[in-house]
């Protein structure tokens, strides 16, 4: 009885310090004060959380010394890059971003051994609530004030308004700092939400990307991975990547390992749309479903920023980006940014290997004339999946087909299904001009 006990003491105080699933009693405290701190968050909002499904299809693994540090599944192993922080922007305050949230927050339980442990909940920029002192405003000023300020006599860019202003002594800091989308009255109310949409949604999309980046810049982050509310993994890795969504998290250990030395931002939702045919690396592992190929991405028009990931170099060269460029709509700065001649980030996309064929040919759940008149709600707006493409063509000259069926099936994934206009629509479509935009009102829709 006495060497029973003995043993019964001895496992009890083993088993914290040897859990079946390799973590240590230091992991599970880790993860047990996050998530704690998450619920407070949630719970100063006034939301719950909603229980998470079990990690079953990639059990955190023993370490294998044997085995590529991207299969391991572990977001830690010894000797190997850790699997980077991934900052989700949100609303806490809309429902809409809540629900996408859990999602998000289940997809990543699904399919990376980190589970939502590695997500850090960001609450978005919200100019609309500037004005009652909210909104996030107080990081934009922060922040803004620790750019580089542009010299006297310099021009900036002051709004369609006034255009180009020179810098004098009395300008006011977010026009010194070239950030003239954190504008505000002397009531403190942003211009951008008093011009309504889409402009409140363009600064608080670009002003929520800049408080990410300088707030990771400050923690000295050495890679990070930034993620909309709407940043899938099923609807945009795995649509565009063309890849397995288990396939995320060892892809992405992967380019971390590979990528060239000088990358600033690789982009997990663009497959092959932005991007140059002649791959500069080889993403391959015995755990990846298949072989991806690392592209040059160039930007080409193609629009959104839902889920890329950024390095050290890149959040060093913020400040001295927005010195220079200002900062514009986020996903056409990156765009501007990226382009040639002077590329002055060296973006790049992970791509299935071998070219294939359009996703939106072989994922059809709706037939293509009942997805073109598939009603899509995004930004309290609503119109259907033919108008919004159709009103991308009109608003924005040049912008394909194929590349305003893309921008839509972010904003509603039925939307894919769409044929509308495969190589023909253009002709379809006739010359608008400014009055004639088919997209209904948005002002009235506003919150």
């Amino acid at each position: 009885l006495a060497a029973s006990a003995l043993v019964a003491l001895l496992l009890g105080l083993a088993g914290p310090r040897h859990r079946a699933d390799g973590r240590g009693a230091s992991a599970s405290h880790h993860s047990a004060l996050q998530l704690a701190a998450v619920d407070a968050e949630r719970a100063a909002a006034g939301l719950d959380r909603k229980p998470l499904p079990s990690n079953r299809t990639t059990p955190w693994a023993r370490l294998n010394r044997t085995t590529p540090c991207a299969c391991r599944s572990h977001c830690r192993a010894e000797g190997c890059v850790e699997f980077p922080e991934v900052d989700v922007v949100y609303l806490p305050h809309v429902p809409a971003d809540v629900e996408r949230l859990d999602r998000l927050e289940a997809e990543y339980v699904a399919h990376t051994p980190c589970g939502h442990c590695t997500l850090r909940r960001t609450a978005g920029v919200d100019p609309r609530l500037w004005g009652t002192g909210g909104g996030r405003y107080a990081e934009v000023l922060r922040y803004g004030q620790q750019l580089r300020e542009l010299a006297l006599g310099t021009l900036v860019w002051a709004g369609t308004s006034r255009g180009m202003v020179p810098v004098q002594p009395s300008t006011p800091w977010y026009l010194r700092a070239n950030l003239p989308y954190a504008e505000i009255d002397e009531r403190n109310r942003s211009r951008c939400a008093m011009q309504g949409l889409p402009w409140v949604h363009h600064c608080g999309c670009s002003l929520s990307h800049f408080v990410v980046w300088m707030a990771a810049r400050a923690r000295g982050a050495r890679s990070l991975i930034i993620s909309e509310s709407d940043g899938f993994i099923e609807q945009w890795w795995a649509a565009f990547a063309r890849g397995a969504p288990e396939d995320y998290f060892p892809a992405v250990l992967a380019v971390l390992e590979d990528a060239p030395e000088d990358w600033d931002v690789v982009f997990l939702d663009k497959g092959r749309l932005g991007a140059s045919s002649e791959a500069v690396r080889s993403i391959d592992r015995p755990c990846l479903s298949g072989s991806y190929a690392l592209l040059p991405w160039y930007g080409k028009g193609v629009a959104g920023a839902a889920l890329y990931m950024v390095s050290e170099r890149f959040l060093a060269k913020v400040p001295e980006l927005i010195y220079g460029h200002g900062l514009d709509m986020v996903d056409a700065w990156l765009g501007m940014m990226c382009s040639p001649p002077e590329r002055r980030l060296h973006c790049f996309s992970v791509a299935p290997k071998r070219p294939v064929a359009p996703f939106f040919e072989e994922q059809r759940p709706l037939p293509p004339t009942a997805a073109c008149d598939f009603p899509c709600k995004f930004r309290n707006v609503t119109a259907t999946c033919r108008q919004r493409i159709e009103y991308l063509m009109g608003a924005q000259r040049g912008m394909s087909c194929e590349t305003g069926r893309v921008v839509v099936y972010g904003e509603c994934s039925e939307c894919g299904a769409c044929a509308f206009g495969l190589g023909a629509c253009a002709k379809r479509l006739p010359a608008r001009t400014s009055n004639e935009a088919c997209m209904p009102d948005a002002s009235a829709a506003e919150e």
